[in-house]
């Protein structure tokens, strides 16, 4: 097996794909939650307090998410999973552009986005086995992996200047296309 052996496979490939530009999404995302509740409030303590709920929702969902993962199919799974992060997204992007710039929008979101967070991380790493052959699966990990510490390097240099080129409002609307 070659390093780059697995992208020979299409679904692979766009798994591939698709892992790698959901990262930079998040990280785009990150970078511009965190900025905002600063720039919003003032407070690192309303920064860590929406980065813990987001966390709290993310761990009460990992044994949800494994469960969701085993026995419904994956495929419909990873498209119902990405409308909704397309959709309370799309939401708070629509929100702050019509300058309804309010914390409890924040923390709905954070919450609601760690239980989609739980399942796509999971089920994206999971589907590596159901699209490669047992042979070429450690490569698609390695893959994957490589993939998401690409993005977290330049995730969020790319979110701070989508940032200041189009504002909270346009990151999240640009994340959620």
């Amino acid at each position: 097996v070659r390093t780059f052996s697995s992208l020979k496979f299409p679904d692979f490939r766009l798994l591939f794909v698709g892992t790698t530009l959901t990262n930079a999404a998040q990280w785009l995302m990150q970078v511009t939650l965190s900025w905002l509740v600063y720039d919003m409030t003032g407070s690192g303590t309303m920064v860590g307090t929406v980065n813990l709920l987001r966390s709290v929702s993310s761990i009460a969902m990992i044994p949800i998410a494994g469960i969701l993962i085993d026995r419904l199919s994956r495929r419909k799974l990873l498209i119902i999973n990405n409308s909704w992060l397309f959709t309370i997204t799309a939401a708070i992007g629509l929100l702050l552009v019509t300058g309804h710039r309010e914390m409890v929008f924040i923390f709905i979101f954070s919450f609601l986005g760690g239980f989609a967070g739980t399942i796509d991380n999971a089920l994206r790493q999971v589907m590596v086995f159901d699209l490669l052959p047992r042979s070429h699966t450690p490569n698609g990990m390695a893959l994957i992996q490589t993939g998401w510490s690409i993005m977290r390097s330049f995730g969020p240099a790319i979110g701070g200047f989508l940032l200041a080129w189009s504002g909270a409002g346009g990151n999240f609307l640009i994340q959620a296309s």
